[in-house]
């Protein structure tokens, strides 16, 4: 786990961010991902996703693209730990040891396709409110706002 007060540079955008929390670089992979459901009525299972290899490295943007109705939203919901009908099955694995569903909470962010919002909230009250939940420290959470708002290029906006 690096420490606080470590400072991250992306030459690509010629950003530099402060990490003012312990941050630890994190790889996800997944291997053989189903999810199927039941459906009661005609006594059939649908699968919604077979067999489904992947992984997104820390530092590197990682598009997840198909058509709609692909199982785009519904990958993301499983690899979250999101679905809570269904039958899940499959290896899911942060840096390389078997994800645990607590410790993941905790470190990543997740907003679902269609997450609720204020519509009165601008982009910083929201990250404020997602920040504030996390961090107890006032002085943390406003640091913290500042360098993802620099991070994704929005303090000019």
């Amino acid at each position: 786990m690096k420490t606080s007060n470590i400072y991250v540079v992306d030459e690509s955008r010629d950003v530099e961010v402060q990490r003012t929390q312990p941050f630890e670089a994190v790889t996800l992979s997944f291997r053989n991902i189903s999810y199927s459901v039941e459906i009661k009525d005609e006594k059939k299972t649908l699968e919604i996703l077979k067999g489904v290899d992947g992984y997104a490295k820390p530092y590197e943007m990682t598009a997840l693209m198909g058509s709609s109705g692909a199982g785009k939203a519904s990958l993301l919901d499983v690899l979250g730990g999101r679905k809570t009908v269904g039958n899940v099955a499959g290896d899911i694995f942060v840096n390389d040891r078997p994800k645990d569903d607590e410790e993941f909470a905790r470190i990543v962010g997740y907003v679902e396709q269609f997450g609720q919002h204020l519509p009165s909230a601008t982009v910083r009250e929201s990250i404020e409110f997602s920040t504030a939940l996390r961090l107890s420290d006032l002085d943390t959470v406003h640091s913290a706002v500042e360098n993802t708002m620099k991070m994704v290029e929005l303090t000019s906006i």
